[in-house]
Parts: C-alpha cells; structure tokens; sequence
C-alpha cells in the first residue's frame, strides 16, 4: 500500500504455539506476538527510511532498514 510517498508493508513474525483463538475471529494457532511495519520513500518521494515493531518505537535511516521482529534495525536511529 502507498501513502504520501511512502510504500508501507507488514511482516508478521512467527506464529505463537499454542495460541488460543482471539476476539475478532483468527482461529486458534494464528496469532502472532511479533511485527514490522516498514514505510520506504518511493521515487520522487522520501529521504528517509522509516520502520517499527511490536516495541512501538520508531526507527529511521537513510537506508532500507532490515525486517526485525525484536530491537533496532541495523544502522537506524530512534524518531523523537
């Protein structure tokens, strides 16, 4: 999905063992307890790369950030 010049994507991490089923429908076995959501500049948009998990603190770079599920991509900064 595209916005503001972004290209945004979310990775789920592993699915949680044992799970059971949740309040909005996802069987049983199909939750997960981990994500990325990841915002890149398309062209002619963005300098910076932005990325968050489940930590829900924000990451940006000047570079693509690699998929985490757990801590800081690689060479990103925190947003204040």
């Amino acid at each position: 999905m595209s916005k503001s010049s972004y290209l945004l994507t979310l990775t789920p991490g592993a699915l949680a063992a044992g799970a059971a089923p949740s309040c909005n429908g996802v069987a049983a076995g199909n939750l997960v307890w981990t994500y990325y959501a990841g915002a890149d500049p398309i062209s002619n948009g963005g300098i910076r790369f932005f990325g968050m998990n489940q930590g829900g603190t924000i990451y940006q770079a000047t570079a693509a950030l690699p998929v985490t599920q757990n801590g800081a991509p690689p060479g990103s900064t925190i947003v204040q």
